[in-house]
């Protein structure tokens, strides 16, 4: 408002700003309600451990360790509700090195030992899955790599053939 031009500041000083938010609760996506179905309330306390176990074994291609598990649990903040918990976990999980590379863990062996080793019924599905369709093992091959049959010669040749016909394949 300085009558004379070369006397007015144009420069904004902000002495301090404060943003809280989000106001709303998130909205629980598709993926979380079908999750919450998947398990229902009726597993009682065993239910968030349940759901993280399979989230785990889903992103991570593997079955997570109790230790892992653990873990991820305790990182939801305390009080918050079942959809944060696990939208923080699954958040770590998404991060973990698990995750972005495809680990087939050696174990320690003798020098005497041969250098190659078998894989275990999860890495041959992880190797099946990203060989045929360049991606994770779908509820089929996981849950034959759970049980161990996959590891049958007739059983991984008849998901070689379903995942070749599968549109994926393409």
């Amino acid at each position: 408002e300085e009558p004379d031009p070369t006397n007015r500041d144009r420069n904004f000083f902000v002495d301090w700003i404060e943003v809280t938010g989000p106001l709303d609760p998130l909205p629980i996506s598709a993926f979380q309600h079908a999750l919450l179905e998947r398990f229902g309330p009726e597993l009682g306390k065993t239910r968030k451990r349940a759901m993280l176990s399979w989230l785990a074994g889903r992103v991570w291609r593997r079955p997570a360790t109790r230790e892992e598990i653990e873990r991820l649990d305790a990182l939801a903040t305390p009080n918050a509700g079942l959809e944060i918990a696990l939208r923080d976990a699954l958040t770590a999980m998404l991060a973990s090195p698990h995750f972005l590379f495809r680990f087939e863990f050696n174990p320690p062996r003798n020098r005497e030992e041969e250098s190659v080793r078998e894989l275990n019924a999860h890495e041959l599905a992880c190797r099946l899955s990203y060989f045929l369709w360049s991606s994770t093992p779908d509820e089929e091959l996981s849950a034959l790599a759970d049980s161990g049959r996959l590891l049958r010669p007739e059983v991984l040749a008849g998901q070689a053939d379903r995942l070749l016909r599968h549109p994926r394949a393409r």
